[in-house]
């Protein structure tokens, strides 16, 4: 097997593992609290709840970009390594952990160390042949919202087994194992060459939004995480005013949003083989109108089972609208500030799934549900006709200029 497919399987799996982790502590972390750490004032549960699930997500967004910086002067199989040790030994420290403010702490650090998305992103790309790249991160990508999905599943089933603070051990053990892998048989092939010139993090930030056509991109997956986890936010209240068929919220909930996800990951595997034939913008031009064709009717719908089949729809055109922006990011981006460019483009992508939940939920409280995901088609067309119209201006400009330059496909 070529050394890129053996990184990209053996990332995708580290991927996977990591993700796994990072969701698994969802259906335990309010009895964990409780059970474990002695809070049990109804209202101090939920604030703690949302607390640490959501701190590790606001440090990975400050970091990103610093990491992917050291990515471009170390090499980037330093970065992955460094998330993946790093991630296990937090998860391993969990265990220890006897108030909710040192849970709270590991959390934020976790998500300082991690960035593993982004590492994992950047080192397959600049390790893997040109004309096999929107393949290799469509897999990546398959890999990441597998691991989303079964992190719940895999931490209640384990809940059944074995204490919860066990749990957290099992995970960093997992994830050192997994680093072990990565050292063993992941090889950086390309590695970043040493510049004699001394850059600045807000200097080579600057070399990166110079490229006028990587704001768009970035904005553009702003866009679409902010639709997609507004609405995937939203799911369980949508199902619970249908008449969905049996008492069993939560179960029915989960076939919903694994339907969904499913999906996603199938068509990320799918269209792996066709980003690298089509061309990474025809493909985010088509998914994007098929997502919004998608969402708009989920906004009217009275009928569960309705419901479901146009979020399995939906899943189907997830697949190729992170890939292609991925692949993007890849070819536009200076060789020598690539790690850099993935990181902002993570952060930009946290934003999104920060901001998407909190719009959304507001304007599902102050009008209705269905109007979020009204919200979320129209922006899926917007960014559409933002994108097209943006990229031929960029074209333009590159046709005008005396030193042209190749233009992704």
């Amino acid at each position: 097997m070529a050394q890129w497919k053996k990184n990209m399987w053996i990332l995708t799996g580290s991927l996977f593992l990591c993700l796994c982790s990072f969701n698994m502590i969802i259906p335990f972390l309010p009895q964990f609290l409780a059970q474990e750490l002695g809070v049990t004032d109804p209202t101090k549960l939920k604030i703690w709840n949302g607390c640490i699930y959501g701190i590790s997500y606001l440090s990975l967004m400050i970091c990103q970009p610093l990491w992917g910086k050291l990515a471009d002067k170390v090499g980037r199989k330093v970065m992955v390594l460094r998330s993946t040790a790093g991630l296990g030994v937090v998860f391993s420290l969990m265990t220890l952990v006897q108030t909710p403010l040192q849970l709270l702490l590991l959390r934020a650090l976790s998500g300082m160390l991690s960035g593993i998305k982004t590492s994992c992103d950047s080192m397959v790309s600049a390790n893997t042949p040109e004309e096999h790249v929107g393949y290799a991160l469509s897999t990546l990508h398959s890999g990441y919202t597998a691991g989303g999905i079964l992190g719940p599943f895999i931490g209640s089933a384990l809940m059944l087994i074995m204490p919860m603070r066990f749990i957290f051990l099992c995970t960093g053990v997992g994830m050192l194992l997994g680093t072990l892998f990565c050292v063993l048989m992941v090889r950086e092939t390309n590695k970043p060459q040493p510049s004699l010139k001394k850059e600045s993090f807000f200097q080579s930030a600057g070399a990166i939004f110079a490229v006028k056509a990587l704001p768009v991109v970035f904005f553009a997956g702003f866009l679409c995480q902010f639709a997609i986890q507004g609405t995937n936010n939203l799911i369980s209240i949508y199902v619970s005013e249908l008449p969905y068929p049996s008492p069993n919220l939560s179960f029915w909930v989960s076939v919903a949003v694994s339907g969904c996800s499913l999906a996603t990951v199938i068509a990320s595997l799918a269209l792996g083989p066709f980003l690298d034939r089509l061309g990474p913008r025809r493909v985010l031009r088509i998914c994007l109108v098929l997502a919004g064709i998608t969402i708009v009717p989920q906004a009217f719908v009275h009928s569960y089972w309705l419901l479901v089949v146009l979020r399995v729809l939906f899943g189907l055109t997830m697949g190729g609208l992170i890939p292609p922006l991925q692949t993007l990011v890849r070819e536009f981006s200076p060789e020598d500030h690539l790690g850099q460019a993935y990181g902002i483009n993570g952060s930009i992508y946290n934003a999104g799934m920060l901001c998407g939940p909190i719009v959304c939920s507001a304007l599902a409280g102050y009008f209705y549900t269905g109007a979020a995901f009204l919200l979320c088609g129209i922006i899926f067309f917007f960014n559409y006709g933002f994108f097209v119209l943006q990229m031929r201006r960029y074209e333009r400009q590159i046709a005008a200029s005396p030193e042209k330059q190749a233009l992704p496909r």
